[in-house]
């Protein structure tokens, strides 16, 4: 953290009346708490917009794309602390347009924007909840993290709906609308957007030879094997300590379902206990040309 003031979001964000706050008042904890922090949080992703480097690193810059719901906050975590020793710094345009305007995400299109922004050095990008297209990608150490869409779509409703802090408008007001859904109307809803954006990774990432595609599914049932193969491809992996107290102190299992809390359930296949056999059905009909080349079943 780079301010006092961040230190004590940060430190006072987990209390459980900051949650109910949020909650309660998600409009007000927005403009409030949320978006004033990330004046401060987002220093580094605005100097690097205007072309101000931040990053003396010689280490290849290393971008993940995902998804929402597949332990991107975990996956920042583990990069972060690991590419500390080789001095990446850490950018997340994606946290930063969201938060402070939705409309600068068209800056992806725009080649100056790119040519001042994305540097095939010293820098750690992401996490990318969406496909960009960026110049040169075979010079960055690029990881394409997925889950099952089923799953993914069964998560964002818990997460829309009751979890998820309100960082953005859309977050604002769009949860009285989804608490007006079912759960199988939510997902039914939201299946064709998060199609596109799985059809675009497979078109333009997943056969890419530079490109390490990781399932979130193999992460949940061998996190050692799946850590290693991450961090060889950042080439990280000479980090031996800490990759071991990440091997020995992460745990995938959740004590309790909460559909307030953020980690609500990891294990695969929740979509076939949330979700009706006709929407089910109907998601699978969807995926259909996604699920295959995936290693999902239908």
């Amino acid at each position: 953290m780079n301010t006092s003031l961040e230190r004590l979001i940060k430190k006072y964000r987990k209390k459980a009346f900051l949650k109910k706050f949020s909650s309660t008042f998600p409009k007000l904890a927005y403009y409030t708490i949320y978006l004033p922090i990330s004046y401060f949080r987002y220093k580094n992703e605005r100097n690097l917009e205007k072309g101000i480097s931040v990053s003396q690193s010689g280490h290849p810059s290393i971008i993940l794309f995902t998804i929402q719901k597949c332990a991107s906050t975990l996956v920042t975590k583990i990069l972060k602390e690991l590419s500390e020793n080789s001095n990446l710094v850490h950018i997340d345009f994606d946290s930063y347009f969201t938060t402070v305007s939705p409309e600068k995400y068209k800056l992806f299109n725009d080649k100056v924007f790119q040519q001042k922004s994305m540097k095939s050095r010293g820098y750690y990008y992401g996490a990318w909840r969406h496909f960009r297209k960026i110049e040169k990608i075979d010079d960055y150490k690029v990881l394409l993290i997925l889950r099952d869409p089923r799953d993914v779509l069964t998560s964002m409703y818990f997460s829309s709906a009751f979890s998820h802090s309100p960082v953005s408008k859309s977050m604002v007001s769009n949860r009285p609308k989804v608490t007006k859904l079912s759960i199988d109307e939510f997902v039914l809803t939201k299946a064709s957007y998060i199609c596109r954006i799985y059809t675009e990774y497979i078109e333009n990432l997943i056969s890419n030879p530079s490109v390490l595609f990781l399932r979130y599914e193999d992460m949940v049932s061998d996190f050692s094997i799946w850590l290693d193969r991450l961090t060889t491809h950042v080439k990280l992996n000479h980090e031996t300590e800490a990759i071991e107290t990440f091997k020995k102190t992460i745990s995938f299992k959740v004590k309790k379902e909460d559909k307030h809390s953020h980690i609500r359930n990891i294990q695969p296949g929740d979509h076939k206990q949330k979700l009706k056999h006709s929407t089910i059905i109907q998601l699978n009909e969807l995926f259909k040309d996604i699920l295959k080349p995936l290693s999902y079943e239908n």
